[in-house]
């Protein structure tokens, strides 16, 4: 038998627990194997690290150059000051491919004119890192998509997010505005794809038998500018659970992340002005209460463990009157999911989204679910 050996390479890992558990199903031998893991977060590498430096002036130019004009140089045509600030602008990134490709797609469509005055501007002289440049491509979208990229402080960081559900939810905020002509998810689909040709969100593909799908299935946010801006409020432990009711007048939306509790929302949980509430790899136990959430309008559990005896008891489910968006998607159930009669009383209901549930052997409908008249 011939030595097992052999070379791999892991991208974008974030959690050392994650890269244990990974790093346990490989086998251990003296034959020359090598694994190469690419992270940005050092206390989860171990053995020999490489840092990657910036790049070279020349690839910073050609990335630069290549987003904006399609081509690896600057166009000849141009005046020679307005030259010299493209390479002041271009030093000012450092060599950082995030902030080269966010501030070519900053400019994009700008005049050689505003060109001039960005490098007049209070962060360009004073920052000496590259998060201004984020900064200034967040500032410079129009409030629709400022606020649809908010939206995605909920999410956990470089977690992949399903363009469709993620358009729905927009459109349950009532984010996504009308235009004459078109339906409400091709106008959020267009502020999807604003946001990636903008450098603000990663377009994302999965794979479908082996291969990558050559549409875009999601997208990934790296880094969130829109944490500061307190749109969500993220929950992860007890005390912040505390922290939520205490501050429940300013509570808008809700994102619960790895929760272990038997409760991640109980009867006693009054936050009434919460319009989002979004549940991450959570294991849910008996009961999840939404009763204190009155003008809730888009209610998702994603990625959690269901562990109640084979059932999800959305109890209370028919006093949420708003609600637009219920989704129950890639979580794990022991035997069935159970949907209750009252249901049917969320006449406002655009999507209902259940998908992916690993281990459900059946999937109950009351037959109130044909009261559900605005279903999209």
């Amino acid at each position: 038998m011939w030595p097992c050996r052999y070379f791999i390479v892991i991208d974008d890992i974030w959690e050392v627990e994650t890269w244990r558990n990974i790093k346990s199903a490989f086998i251990e031998n003296n034959n020359g194997s090598r694994i190469i893991l690419a992270t940005r977060k050092l206390e989860v590498t171990t053995g020999e690290v490489y840092k990657l430096p910036p790049l070279s002036n020349e690839n910073s130019r050609k990335l630069f150059y290549t987003r904006l004009f399609g081509e690896d140089k600057f166009p000849d045509n141009q005046s020679s000051e307005v030259h010299k600030a493209s390479e002041e602008i271009l030093r000012k990134c450092g060599g950082v491919p995030l902030a080269i490709i966010t501030m070519a797609s900053f400019l994009v469509g700008k005049s050689w004119e505003q060109w001039l005055e960005l490098r007049h501007s209070p962060g360009f002289i004073h920052d000496k890192d590259t998060m201004w440049i984020l900064s200034l491509s967040f500032n410079d979208l129009p409030p629709h998509l400022r606020t649809c990229l908010l939206y995605l402080s909920g999410f956990p960081e470089d977690s992949f997010i399903a363009k469709d559900q993620l358009i729905w939810k927009w459109i349950a905020e009532g984010f996504v505005e009308k235009e004459q002509g078109m339906r409400l998810f091709e106008v959020g689909e267009g502020y999807f794809n604003d946001l990636v040709n903008r450098s603000m969100i990663q377009a994302a593909k999965i794979k479908e038998w082996g291969t990558i799908a050559d549409i875009t299935h999601g997208c990934r946010v790296h880094r969130h500018v829109s944490q500061e801006e307190n749109f969500f409020f993220t929950i992860s432990d007890s005390d912040e659970v505390v922290a939520a009711m205490s501050s429940r007048s300013k509570v808008r939306r809700l994102a619960v992340q790895s929760r272990t509790e038997e409760y991640i929302v109980t009867p006693r949980d009054n936050i009434p002005q919460v319009r989002s509430f979004l549940a991450f790899m959570c294991d849910i136990g008996k009961l999840v209460s939404f009763q204190g959430f009155k003008l809730l309008r888009v209610l998702a559990l994603e990625a959690c463990e269901i562990s109640d005896q084979c059932t999800v008891n959305l109890e209370h489910i028919g006093k949420l009157i708003h609600l637009r968006y219920l989704g129950i998607s890639n979580i794990n159930v022991d035997n069935k999911v159970v949907l209750p009669e009252a249901i049917g009383d969320l006449k406002f209901l655009q999507t209902l989204n259940l998908t992916y549930m690993g281990g459900c052997t059946k999937l109950e409908f009351p037959s109130s679910i044909s009261r559900l008249t605005q279903l999209v």
